[in-house]
C-alpha cells in the first residue's frame, strides 16, 4: 500500500536573522580584490556571542596563485550606510507579512546566524528536527 510508506511533512518556513548592527557592519566590511575579482570581507566580528572573523586575501590560497597574488582591495561603491539603511527598510516591509503569516500558521522556524557560514550543521539540524 502506497500510505504505508508515506511520511507526512510539515511545511514550514524559515527565518534566518542576523542582527541588524552586524549586518550593517558586516556589509561594510565588503570588498573586492581588483586583481583576482574575489569577494572579502574586513569586518571582524567576534563579541557577544558571534564569530565572524575577517575574510582577508591570502597569497597561499589565491586562485591566480602565490607568484601572481598581488591584492589591491576595492570597497564595494554601493555599500554605504544610506543605501544599507534603504535595503532593510525594503527587505523588513517585504518580510514582515511573511513573517507574520507563518508566524500564526505555527509554521516558522527562526534561526538566529551566530559563525555565518559555519552555522550551517547547526541550520541543517534543526530543519532536519521539524
Amino acid at each position: 500500500n502506497h500510505n504505508d510508506h508515506s511520511v507526512s511533512h510539515r511545511i514550514v518556513a524559515v527565518n534566518i536573522r542576523l542582527n541588524k548592527d552586524v549586518t550593517i557592519e558586516k556589509l561594510l566590511g565588503r570588498m573586492v580584490c581588483k586583481t583576482c575579482k574575489h569577494e572579502f570581507n574586513s569586518a571582524n566580528i567576534m563579541t557577544n556571542g558571534y564569530l565572524m572573523p575577517a575574510l582577508l586575501p591570502n597569497p597561499e590560497t589565491c586562485s591566480l596563485g602565490m607568484d601572481k597574488c598581488n591584492p589591491i582591495m576595492e570597497k564595494r561603491i554601493d555599500d554605504t550606510i544610506e543605501t544599507i539603511t534603504k535595503r532593510f527598510v525594503e527587505f523588513e516591509a517585504k518580510t514582515a507579512p511573511l513573517i507574520d503569516f507563518y508566524s500564526k500558521k505555527n509554521s516558522l522556524i527562526t534561526f538566529d546566524v551566530k559563525k555565518g557560514v559555519k552555522d550551517a550543521p547547526d541550520l541543517m539540524k534543526l530543519l532536519l528536527e521539524n
